[in-house]
C-alpha cells in the first residue's frame, strides 16, 4: 500500500514530477500486488468455510490498483525523458501479470492438496474398504475438477480478464503490455495443454523429455490394500485439468481483444495498415498475420525452442520483454516526511478497503 500511496501522490501532484520517481513508484507498486493477491487466495482457500464475498471484495481493490498503475505508466509515456524508463515500466507490468496468472496455479495446487487430504486421511482409510476407498477419490476428484463447482478460481479468471480489459488498444505502450500479456497467457496454456496431453511436465531437454516419456515399469504389489497416494505427476496433472477450463475462458478473452491490439499494430509494422484492415480488426477479425504469430507462440511455449535456429519462421512469435533502459536509481526518491510517512502508513493499514469500497470514497 506504501508504494500506491507513493504513486498516486505523485499522480495528484500539481507539481511535474520526474519520470524516474514515478516510474520507481510504479515499478515497486507492479511487484508488491501480486504478493498481496497469494497471499489472500491462501487465506480464502485454507479458511474451515469459504467465503468467495471477500476473494471478490479483495480482487476488486486490486483490480482499481492496477487502473491506477494504468494512469500512471500513461502519465510516464507522455512526459518529456519518460521513454528512458518506460521500458522498465513495462517490464515490471509484465511480470506483474504473469505472477498473478500464476496465482491460478496456486489455487489449483491448494485445491487439489486439500481434496487429496481428504481422500486419503489416515484415520478414514482404516475403517473403509479399497472399493469404498476409491468410490470417495472419484467422487471427489469429479467435484474438484468440475470447472463450474469452483467458486474462487472462477473469480481469479474474472479478475485476470478485467486486468485485460483496462488496456487501451489506442496507445502505443497499452500494445506492447497486451503483447506481454498475451504471451504469458500462452506460455501458462502450453506448458498445461502439454502436461495434460502428454501425462507429465515437459523436460528441459529432448533427452529428459524422452526419458520422461518412457518410465520405468514398476511392479504393483497385488497384496497391497487401499489405494496409494497419487505421484507428484498425478498431481501436476489434477492440478491442470482443474486450471485447463480457467485457461480456456482467459484465452477466449484474450482473442476476443486481440484484433484491437495485435491487429493493428501488426499490420503497422508489415505496411498493410489500411482502413479495410481496422474495420476488420473492430468487428472482431484478426489478422491473418496476428493470428499465425499467436500460433506459433503456443506451439513454441508448448514444446520449446530447442534446436530452432534463427532463420526458422516459428521464431516470428511473441516474446516476453526484457528489461531495458537504465536500471532506476533508487537514490533519487527523497525520504519521506513526518506528514507523508503517517500518510504512507494509513493507507497501508486501511487503504485496501477504501479501495474495495463501492460508490463515492
Amino acid at each position: 500500500m506504501r508504494a500506491l500511496y507513493q504513486t498516486h501522490a505523485s499522480l495528484k501532484s500539481r507539481d511535474l514530477t520526474e519520470p524516474v520517481i514515478l516510474a520507481h513508484h510504479l515499478v515497486r507498486a507492479a511487484s508488491a500486488l501480486p504478493q498481496v493477491v497469494h497471499k489472500l487466495i491462501k487465506q480464502s482457500l485454507s479458511a474451515p468455510v469459504a467465503d468467495p464475498s471477500s476473494m471478490k471484495f479483495a480482487l476488486t481493490a486490486t483490480t482499481r490498483s492496477v487502473l491506477s498503475l494504468v494512469v500512471g505508466i500513461n502519465r510516464l509515456s507522455r512526459a518529456a525523458n519518460g521513454a528512458e524508463v518506460l521500458g522498465s515500466v513495462v517490464y515490471a507490468f509484465v511480470q506483474m501479470f504473469s505472477s498473478l496468472l500464476n496465482a491460478l496455479e496456486k489455487g489449483a495446487a491448494l485445491e487439489i492438496e486439500l481434496a487429496m487430504r481428504a481422500e486419503f486421511d489416515p484415520s478414514s482409510s482404516q475403517t473403509l474398504s479399497s472399493s469404498k476407498s476409491k468410490a470417495k477419490a472419484k467422487i471427489k476428484q469429479s467435484k474438484s475438477a468440475g470447472p463450474k463447482d469452483n467458486a474462487t478460481l472462477s473469480i481469479i479468471t474474472s479478475f485476470l480478464c478485467s486486468v485485460i480489459d483496462l488496456l487501451n488498444a489506442n496507445s502505443e505502450v497499452h500494445q506492447s503490455l497486451f503483447e506481454g500479456f498475451a504471451y504469458c497467457i500462452l506460455n501458462k496454456l502450453g506448458t498445461s495443454l502439454y502436461t495434460t496431453t502428454f501425462g507429465h511436465a515437459r523436460g528441459v531437454t529432448i533427452e529428459a523429455e524422452i526419458a520422461a516419456s518412457d518410465p520405468i515399469d514398476e511392479i504393483e504389489d497385488s497384496s497391497s490394500q487401499g489405494v496409494a497416494p497419487p505421484t507428484g505427476e498425478e498431481k501436476l496433472l489434477r492440478q491442470s485439468k482443474l486450471e485447463a477450463p480457467c485457461l480456456i475462458r482467459l484465452l477466449t478473452h484474450m482473442m476476443k481483444a486481440a484484433p484491437a491490439h495485435l491487429g493493428a499494430s501488426l499490420g503497422a509494422q508489415i505496411g498493410r495498415a489500411k482502413k479495410a484492415d481496422d474495420k476488420g480488426s473492430m468487428n472482431g477479425t484478426l489478422a491473418v498475420v496476428a493470428k499465425e504469430r499467436l500460433q506459433r507462440t503456443l506451439v513454441n511455449c508448448m514444446f520449446g525452442t530447442e534446436g530452432v535456429d534463427e532463420s526458422d519462421p516459428f521464431l516470428d512469435c511473441l516474446k516476453a520483454p526484457v528489461q531495458s533502459g537504465p536500471a532506476l536509481p533508487v537514490s533519487e526518491v527523497k525520504e519521506a516526511e513526518v506528514q507523508e510517512w503517517f500518510k504512507e502508513e494509513v493507507w497501508k493499514l486501511l487503504g485496501w478497503d477504501i479501495l474495495a469500497k463501492e460508490g463515492g470514497w
